[in-house]
């Protein structure tokens, strides 16, 4: 009896959590301005994309990440220049270049690593060069040491032109992965 009250209460918040979602839809596209409408379209998009499993992350989803493996071992993810990322100077947020490097450095340690392993970021040096202008921002991760508890990495962030924009060196913890809980 205290669950179908406990799931008629959430039910019915869920219910009025969407009708407060649908009036500042209302309102907002009412105001928006075309930037602003391309943005909501970028967020949804990530959404839906994080929803059927084409992205593991919504940082990923949201900034549009395509990843790959170059033939030397290194890795490499691509990001469109969007307003998304920009910061106050319309170019691309520091903070963003930094997860860039981060996601870039950490997935390729973690795609090298047996299944029940991962890592985490223990530290990150960012090194700023240009600013993030043009179509798109290129990353390239290089594992430079694997030991048994600790990674080093290197990063290097290109603009569209393959100018260096941003340089890394990354430290990562090898972790055993949790394991998910299936009664929750």
């Amino acid at each position: 009896m205290k669950q179908a009250l406990s799931t008629l209460k959430r039910g019915a918040g869920e219910m009025e959590a969407k009708e407060e979602l649908e009036q500042m839809m209302t309102s907002f596209l009412n105001k928006a301005n075309e930037e602003e409408i391309e943005l909501l379209k970028t967020v949804f998009k990530g959404i839906e994309e994080k929803r059927s499993g084409k992205y593991v992350s919504y940082v990923a989803a949201f900034t549009q990440m395509e990843a790959k493996f170059l033939p030397n071992g290194d890795y490499e993810i691509t990001i469109p220049i969007q307003p998304l990322i920009y910061n106050h100077l319309k170019m691309v947020h520091g903070g963003i270049t930094a997860t860039l490097a981060d996601t870039a450095m950490g997935t390729m340690i973690s795609e090298k690593l047996p299944p029940d392993l991962s890592v985490v970021t223990a530290e990150i040096k960012m090194n700023y060069i240009k600013p993030g202008l043009g179509k798109y921002l290129r990353c390239v991760a290089t594992l430079l040491n694997q030991g048994k508890h600790l990674c080093v990495t290197e990063a290097k962030i290109y603009s569209d032109k393959n100018e260096l924009v941003a340089s890394a060196l990354g430290t990562f913890f090898i972790i055993k992965k949790q394991q998910k809980d299936s009664t929750k």
